[in-house]
C-alpha cells in the first residue's frame, strides 16, 4: 500500500507469486480530473531480466512455453445426477446499521456490503437457520438489541419444476429495503426484482412472483434496515403445483428433492480431459467514463464507483474498447476525440500464468484523483493479496 503517495506520474510496480495453469486478472481502477496524460503498464516475466510492453502479442506469444500437446490441466468429469432444489443454505446476517436509511437499491446494497464485510459486533449475528419463520435480531441471535439493525438473509436453491414461484415477504424493514431473486451463483440480479424503498407498509405482506427454471440455481435475497423495534418477519413461499403459501424451509427445499429422482437422467454434461493453453490472454478490456469530478478516497469508495460507472455504458467522448497493448494508455489515443477531463479509467488484463514464479508488474497511470492496481487471483473476481494503493496521490 502507498497510501499518501505523490508519485502518480512515476512507476509503480506490484510483484506477484503466480502459480503456473492458474487464471489471474490484472485490475486497473482510477480516476482523473486533468489533463488524460498517457499512462503503460510493463511486465517481466520469471524467466526475464528486463521489463517489456503488456501485449496481447506477449501473452499469446507465452503459450509455447506449454505445448498444447502437453498433460492436460482440465480433470475430466462424468456425468453425475443433479438433486434439485436442495437449499444449499439459509444464511442470516445481522449488523449494527448505525442509522442508515436506504434511498435506493444500489445504496442499501452497497452498504449491507460494507457492513457485512465487517462481521457482527456485540447484540447481532451470524446464522444459518433451518426456517423462515420469526425472523428478528433477538429471536435468531439471542439478546435485546431491537435498534439500528441491518437485516441479510440469502437463500440458495435448485428449482424442481419449472414455473411460477410466488415469494411472499413481511419484515421489519423501517428504515427501507428490497428483495430479489438472483439468477445463479454469479449473485447477478436477475429480471425478477421486488423493491420496496420508501414504502410505509413493510408490516403487510409483500410478493414477488419468479419465473424459474427446473435445474437452474437461485438465491432469494433479503436486504433492509430497521431503526426500531425488531418486529418478526417471515419468508413463505407456493410452489408451481400448489394453490397454498407456506413458511420456506429447509425441511421444505430438501423435501422437494424427490421431484427428480437422482437416479434420473444427468443434468450435468460429461466433459473430457482436453489439453490447457497456458499464458494466453483472455481479454484486455478497456473502459473510460465521465467521472463527474469523482475522487476516490479508499479501495472500497473507488470499486464501488467504478462498478456503477462501467454498469452505465459510456456517453460521448468516452469508451469500450479492446486493446492489443497496454502503451498509450489514455482516453483521447485509445477513444479518439479530445476529452481529458472528468475520467474515470478501468482496464481488465486477463490471462494464464505459463510459468510459477514473481511476475514484476509496472504501471503508471494519471491517476490525479487516485485510483489503485490489483492482481485478482480467478475468474470468480474476488481480490488476492497483491494490491498496490495509491489513494490520496495528488499528481
Amino acid at each position: 500500500s502507498a497510501l499518501g503517495a505523490t508519485n502518480w506520474n512515476q512507476p509503480h510496480t506490484l510483484n506477484a507469486q503466480l502459480v503456473a495453469g492458474s487464471t489471474y486478472h490484472l485490475i486497473l481502477t482510477g480516476f482523473e480530473d486533468c489533463c488524460d496524460g498517457q499512462g503503460y503498464v510493463n511486465v517481466k516475466l520469471p524467466d526475464s531480466n528486463t521489463y517489456e510492453t503488456l501485449t496481447r502479442d506477449l501473452l499469446e506469444g507465452q503459450c509455447a512455453v506449454i505445448s498444447p500437446t502437453d498433460t492436460p490441466t482440465e480433470t475430466p468429469t462424468t456425468a453425475t445426477p443433479t438433486m434439485p432444489w436442495c437449499a444449499h443454505s439459509m444464511k442470516w446476517k445481522t449488523r449494527d446499521s448505525g442509522g442508515f436509511h436506504a434511498t435506493s437499491v444500489l445504496a442499501a446494497e452497497t452498504e449491507m456490503q460494507s457492513l457485512v464485510a465487517q462481521g457482527p459486533t456485540s447484540g447481532y449475528c451470524d446464522a444459518d437457520i433451518t426456517s423462515a419463520a420469526g425472523l428478528s435480531n433477538r429471536n435468531i441471535c439471542g439478546g435485546t438489541t431491537k435498534e439500528n439493525i441491518a437485516y441479510y438473509l440469502d437463500i440458495g436453491f435448485t428449482a424442481a419444476t419449472s414455473g411460477e414461484y410466488s415469494f411472499t415477504v413481511m419484515m421489519d424493514f423501517g428504515d427501507n429495503g428490497f428483495f430479489v431473486v438472483v439468477v445463479d451463483e454469479s449473485g447477478q440480479f436477475g429480471s425478477n426484482v421486488y423493491s420496496a424503498l420508501g414504502a410505509t407498509n413493510w408490516n403487510q405482506p409483500h410478493t414477488l412472483n419468479a419465473q424459474l427454471v427446473a435445474g437452474s440455481t437461485y438465491h432469494l435475497i433479503l436486504t433492509g434496515f430497521e431503526d426500531c423495534c425488531d418486529g418478526q418477519g417471515y419468508v413463505n413461499v407456493k410452489l408451481p403445483d400448489s394453490n397454498t403459501y407456506e413458511t420456506l424451509t429447509r425441511d421444505l427445499l430438501e423435501g422437494q428433492c424427490a421431484v427428480i429422482s437422482p437416479t434420473d437422467t444427468p443434468t450435468e454434461t460429461p466433459t473430457t480431459a482436453t489439453p490447457t493453453m497456458p499464458w494466453c490472454a483472455h481479454s484486455m478490456k478497456w473502459k473510460t467514463r465521465d467521472s463527474g469530478g469523482f475522487h476516490a478516497t479508499s479501495v472500497l469508495a473507488a470499486e464501488t464507483e467504478m462498478q456503477s460507472l462501467v454498469a452505465q455504458g459510456p456517453t460521448s467522448g468516452y469508451c469500450d474498447a479492446d486493446i492489443t497493448s497496454a502503451a498509450g494508455l489514455s482516453n483521447r489515443n485509445i477513444c479518439g476525440g479530445t476529452t481529458k477531463e472528468n475520467i474515470a479509467y478501468y482496464l481488465d488484463i486477463g490471462f494464464t500464468a505459463a510459468t510459477s514464479g514473481e511476475y514484476s508488474f509496472t504501471v503508471m497511470m494519471d491517476f490525479g484523483d487516485n485510483g489503485f492496481f490489483v492482481v485478482v487471483v480467478d475468474e470468480s473476481g474476488q481480490f488476492g493479496s497483491n494490491v498496490y494503493s495509491a489513494l490520496g496521490a495528488t499528481n
